[in-house]
């Protein structure tokens, strides 16, 4: 009886089947742990390294945990819970760099919206699967209260209900725009979106 070539030797059409078919459930983790089995698996599949590739991101996730800041408070916990909304699976994902950050909010779908805790406090967006972030030119907001947060076409958006605002920013933006009273009623998250009364 010949010996099985083994794991590695699977074909790399097969490897990629089973890599897509974890990127159509978001489960981005599992994904990164397939291309870590073998130098060849690796070969066989895209790399997420500093990828701004939309199905490495996270878009059915949310994050259980409280994660709010008001006047750039530390977030203690660099251990979030977060929950696959499209399979139900939880992931107490362990994040050593939010030492180097201040967490203001996280969006539908898993982004980690932050601000360096270097003045002037650029505002950045982690995906926390793959350890890409995307750094704003313009400082975060000082003055948001438990905001809610969305990333729209690569731009930062943040809404304030106590001062009734939302921002917005670019990547490159020195600054963020700012439209007060742009909304009469709270904003509400459904299905991954965020949603809001008026025109």
């Amino acid at each position: 009886m010949a010996e099985s070539a083994g794991w590695s030797a699977l074909p790399s059409d097969l490897v990629n089947r089973v890599a897509d078919c974890l990127l159509a459930t978001n489960d981005v983790d599992y994904y990164m742990d397939l291309r870590a089995v073998c130098a060849a698996w690796r070969r066989a599949t895209a790399g997420t390294k500093n990828s701004p590739d939309p199905r490495f991101s996270p878009s059915q996730w949310i994050v259980i945990d409280e994660v709010s800041c008001s006047r750039f408070r530390s977030f203690q916990r660099l251990t979030p819970l977060l929950v696959n909304t499209a399979t139900g699976r939880a992931l107490r994902k362990y994040l050593p760099m939010l030492r180097n950050y201040y967490v203001i909010a996280t969006t539908h779908g898993g982004f980690f919206v932050l601000a360096d805790r270097k003045a002037p406090h650029a505002a950045c967006v982690l995906s926390p699967f793959t350890g890409y972030l995307v750094r704003f030119a313009a400082p975060m907001v000082i003055d948001l209260v438990a905001p809610a947060a969305a990333v729209v076409d690569s731009n930062l958006v943040l809404f304030c209900d106590e001062h009734r605002t939302m921002y917005m920013a670019e990547p490159d933006s020195g600054c963020f725009s700012q439209f007060r009273d742009w909304y009469p009623y709270k904003r509400v998250g459904f299905l991954g979106f965020t949603y809001a009364g008026g025109d």
